[in-house]
Parts: C-alpha cells; structure tokens; sequence
C-alpha cells in the first residue's frame, strides 16, 4: 500500500519532492522529552523512508526507547513548499550501498558504488521509517494546496 497516488498533481510533486531532496531531517527525543533533530540523506520507498546511521550516536539511543519520530524536509519556494511526516523507526534493512536508489540518488556525490560502501562503513546502522502521515502544503500560482495522506489522517494523533 502506498501513502501517495503519484497521479494526483500533489501527490505527485510531494512524491518528487521526497524522491530528489538530498536532505530529511529527523527528530527524535531525548530522555528530558526534548526534540533532537538531525538532517539525514534518505531513500523515500512509499510508504516508507530508508535512513541510515552511525553506531552509538545520540539519534540511536533515542530511538531504542522512544522509535515514534517526527520529519521534514527542508521548505522550498521561500518557505511556502513543506513536506512533513509522522512514523516509526526500526532497525533493519539492506546497507546503503545494496540499495540502487541511494547509489543512484547519491553516488556521483560519493564517487560511484564504491563511495557508497565507503560511506555506509561509517552510516552501517540501517533503518526504516514506517510512514504513518505525511503533512505537505504549497502555493502553485498563488493557490494555497494541503494535503494529509492517508486522507483523514489530520485528526488522528501521532504514531
């Protein structure tokens, strides 16, 4: 199942949005119940986002006692283009390297598939987000446009 119908014009910009943006940026929450937020190279997968980390950073002890996250992409159009999410980390899934929208995505920044290995010796915790709401607005022509996928799903609370 996925969250965007690619067909519908804001499904399909918010989709080309979380498919080009190099940059998502993830928040967790520490202990104190205060936000960290970090940007993260992703693969979007719908429903899904594919991240990955390096061992023994702070985002990690986070996650093993609260994988409930909030993300965003960076705003685009002065401010008036956002995409945020909702959704729930696991540990699991394939190293960087082995996923050919990440080597497609990134590697003439990494130098092709042997940077992405060299790069995922450092980010080797791979992870997954189970997508559960995704928020975006945008003004195309000046006409203000929001959407909430799954539909509904703006009256629901957070995962």
């Amino acid at each position: 199942m996925t969250l965007l119908q690619v067909e519908e014009p804001h499904d399909a910009h918010v989709h080309a949005r979380l498919s080009r943006d190099p940059v998502v940026w993830l928040t967790t929450v520490r202990d104190d119940g205060v936000g960290h937020a970090v940007p993260m190279w992703f693969v979007w997968d719908d429903p899904q986002l594919l991240l990955w980390a390096s061992p023994g950073t702070r985002k990690l002890a986070h996650l093993d006692s609260r994988p409930d996250v909030a993300l965003h992409l960076d705003t685009a159009a002065g401010g008036t283009d956002a995409v945020l999410l909702d959704g729930v980390v696991r540990r699991e899934g394939a190293a960087a390297w082995e996923v050919p929208a990440f080597t497609t995505k990134y590697g003439d920044e990494l130098g092709g598939t042997e940077g992405a290995r060299a790069w995922a010796e450092t980010f080797s915790v791979p992870l997954v987000v189970d997508v559960a709401r995704i928020l975006a607005w945008d003004y195309p022509g000046g006409t203000f446009r929001q959407t909430t996928w799954p539909p509904g799903a703006e009256d629901a609370p957070a995962p």
